[in-house]
């Protein structure tokens, strides 16, 4: 027998429960036996994660799954943890049967507890805004989600000049660039991004001045983070990828400033998609502060679905 407690249900285990419209559930801290249960929530809000890259995002942060009184996955949330007490939180979830129930309000809040004093970053969907809001997010900016099959744009074969491939050596210059606009420092994050990676980096008298990096992701390839010091720079980066994935399905999320690379991805197949709000929590942090570089950050998840 369970006993009910005021707003709470304690089970055999004393495990504690909150309802949710009809539904008892309690949450417990992610961990890499969920990839299954959480690749299959995602799924439920047509999200075409692969259960790969499930796996990826549980390696590079932390989260919750919330459970029912028979263990099936009903929402769930991440976060992903940079030094200097930065963090994004993303990934959340909440079954379709439950997005007005309030719980995806408790994994937030679940979320929030493990991020007190820190700075907090988040993309937050037309569905979403009105929650973070009313917690205390604020909008700092719009991304854009450009996804399709990639049509070739008759360029040359050859790289713009100052292009290249991106080697093991690399990886530091990387690191410091992405720091300095991101806001935040991430080397974890973008070392196993890197290690999973195609990378270009754009090269001006022998320093680093951009770079992008492409992996497989959920439908094909998604291309991201990508910093740049021009749009024409952004474009010629991008313009590697799209070549090298001609009539495979590409996705690339950006700023909803950098209007001539959006007419570009658009002209090679990639529609406007969807538009996202980014929004920030405590002292603000993130590429909207970047005056020197055109920064395109897409963190190691996607804003919303493909991606």
């Amino acid at each position: 027998m369970k006993q009910h407690i005021g707003g709470h249900i304690m089970g055999e285990k004393g495990a504690d429960y909150h309802l949710h419209q009809t539904y008892w559930t309690n949450l417990k801290r992610l961990s890499g036996a969920d990839v299954d249960d959480f690749h299959g929530l995602s799924v439920t809000v047509n999200w075409p994660h692969r259960p790969q890259d499930i796996d990826m995002l549980l390696r590079l942060g932390q989260g919750y799954i919330a459970r029912d009184s028979i263990a099936r996955p009903l929402g769930a949330g991440m976060w992903f943890d940079y030094e200097n007490d930065a963090a994004m939180i993303s990934m959340m979830i909440t079954h379709p049967k439950l997005q007005t129930g309030g719980l995806g309000s408790e994994v937030l809040a679940a979320i929030e507890v493990q991020l007190d004093g820190f700075r907090v970053r988040l993309n937050a969907t037309r569905s979403a805004w009105r929650l973070y809001r009313s917690t205390g997010f604020r909008d700092t900016g719009n991304v854009v989600q450009y996804q399709g099959i990639v049509r070739s744009d008759d360029q040359e074969p050859t790289m713009a000049l100052g292009v290249r491939a991106a080697d093991l050596g690399d990886l530091s210059a990387i690191r410091a660039l992405d720091g300095n606009v991101f806001g935040a420092k991430r080397d974890d994050v973008l070392a196993q991004i890197f290690a999973r990676s195609q990378t270009y980096v754009m090269e001006d008298a022998g320093q680093i001045t951009g770079f992008a990096m492409c992996r497989i992701f959920g439908r094909g390839h998604v291309v991201g983070p990508l910093i740049a010091g021009s749009e024409a720079d952004a474009i010629a980066l991008v313009r590697v990828f799209a070549r090298d994935h001609a009539n495979e399905f590409l996705r690339l999320d950006a700023d909803a400033r950098h209007s001539e690379l959006g007419r570009y991805l658009n002209s090679v197949g990639l529609e406007t998609y969807d538009t996202v709000v980014a929004m920030t929590k405590g002292t603000h942090f993130g590429p909207e502060d970047a005056v020197e570089h055109l920064s395109l950050i897409h963190i190691s998840e996607p804003t919303r679905p493909l991606y």
